[in-house]
């Protein structure tokens, strides 16, 4: 095989990898009364990986974290609360500021679709 068909090859693997996992993602939040297209997952992404630290994070990190319109990531965090995938709560006493972290809910969930890294047999090229 040569080089370039083998770089071909691995871009087709990626490309079935990414579907499969768009699929699995979809099917892991489907009772969700809300869309897990890439803004919201970003933001689920950002937040589980502070969730290992088991802390919630700021709202201003979650923004610069993303990389999304701070109006756009304050949308989908409340749809992710309002949804029981996250937890808001204040930051300090009579700040206005939040933090935001992963709900029990949305670690499982999120979990269950980042666990699944490899395409299934039926999927392999």
């Amino acid at each position: 095989m040569s080089e370039d068909a083998g770089d071909r090859f691995a871009l087709i693997a990626k490309a079935r990898l990414a579907l499969y996992t768009n699929r699995r993602k979809r099917a892991a939040f489907l009772d969700c009364r809300i869309d897990i297209g890439d803004p919201a997952w970003d933001i689920m992404l950002a937040l589980f990986s502070h969730a290992t630290g088991c802390r919630p994070i700021r709202m201003d990190e979650l923004i610069e974290e993303t990389g999304l319109p701070e109006i756009a990531v304050r949308r989908y965090a409340a749809q992710l609360c309002e949804a029981g995938l996250a937890l808001q709560k204040p930051d300090q006493a009579g700040s206005e500021s939040h933090r935001i972290g992963l709900s029990r809910a949305g670690m499982k969930r999120i979990r269950a679709v980042l666990e699944e890294s490899a395409l299934p047999a039926d999927l392999a090229l």
